[in-house]
């Protein structure tokens, strides 16, 4: 067994302690919150100061903040899992390079020297906020590849939302022009994520006919909750070599076949499928299995470890409790 971990999001694991360092640098925020602030984080903020005016400590203000992330159980429905997710406190807390710089070094040292690889995935347009340009996140992601120690054991991917703002003509275009020239500085992906089918296949084929000029190598969050557009890409897109997630394709013989045409990884995250509802336990665990008497290739990834159990290896050791041949690529 190896560990890589080639989908985890920046603002899904993002840990407990490294929340709690912000929440007590910005204590006492503006009464009224942007509307990017869920009420799920408006309430945790209001009592994390209650509990800081009364001197609480660190542990046990640490431990407040791990209540209010961490899912123990899977969501009823895919609202609340994504309720807990701290991205939108993060674009209000991070207001400086020197803060993001603490989050993402505080989420790298997660992962062990047990990794052999690691990619953290970005989407900078939920980071970019008063403080901080797009530009200026990237470069700082960069900047902080090139100076880690480990640099030969993490990477980052640059990631498209789904929506009208990132994947217009125009920031695709720009993200092609102006961020290409990190390739080989440390942001070796670019990533379109979010709802599968928020776009027509004519306006995907568009972003992906200009993505796919770029130095970087290409991906796309496929397959975790319809097999909708991994039939488009597989027949389209050739130079499309992983999909993140790619679950759904377990149950079409069809769609396997063309992924091993065209030798596509997966970026597997069982319990991430389990806890955001879009699969049952058993149905994941069958969907994996039947990749590996496919032969298709695959990885298992933490995706949201935040708010799945709080821990970058939850998905490996599920799988070692369950089933660990599984864990034998």
């Amino acid at each position: 067994m190896h560990y890589e971990d080639l989908h985890a999001h920046i603002e899904g694991t993002v840990s407990a302690k490294t929340l709690l360092y912000l929440f007590k640098k910005y204590s006492n925020p503006k009464a009224i919150f942007p509307d990017y602030v869920t009420e799920h984080y408006q309430e945790t903020i209001r009592v994390f100061d209650c509990m800081l005016s009364n001197n609480a400590s660190d542990s046990e203000l640490e431990a407040y903040l791990t209540n209010r992330l961490v899912l123990n159980e899977p969501a009823k429905t895919l609202l609340e899992f994504l309720r807990r997710m701290p991205s939108r406190f993060l674009k209000y807390f991070i207001r400086s390079k020197e803060d993001l710089v603490y989050v993402v070094e505080g989420t790298l040292k997660q992962f062990g020297p047990e990794y052999e690889r690691v990619e953290i995935i970005f989407v900078p347009k939920s980071i970019e906020n008063e403080w901080l340009t797009d530009n200026e996140i990237v470069e700082i992601f960069s900047t902080i590849w090139q100076n880690h120690s480990r640099k030969d054991k993490f990477s980052f991917s640059l990631s498209l939302r789904r929506t009208k703002e990132d994947i217009s003509i125009e920031y695709v275009s720009k993200v092609v022009e102006e961020y290409s020239k990190y390739a080989d500085k440390g942001i070796t992906k670019l990533d379109i994520c979010d709802n599968e089918d928020a776009v027509s296949f004519m306006d995907l084929a568009s972003q992906l006919d200009i993505l796919s000029t770029a130095k970087q190598q290409l991906t796309l969050h496929l397959g975790e909750t319809t097999p909708r557009d991994m039939d488009f890409i597989l027949d389209n897109y050739p130079n499309v070599k992983q999909f993140n997630h790619g679950i759904q394709a377990a149950f079409d013989q069809e769609i396997i076949d063309k992924i091993k045409r065209n030798d596509v990884l997966l970026t597997l995250c069982p319990l991430s499928n389990i806890f955001t509802g879009v699969l049952s336990e058993i149905k994941v665990l069958e969907a994996i299995r039947i990749f590996k008497e496919n032969g298709v290739r695959y990885v298992i990834c933490s995706d949201d470890a935040t708010i799945i159990n709080g821990d970058v290896y939850a998905p490996y050791k599920y799988l070692q409790e369950k089933d660990p041949q599984l864990l034998q690529f």
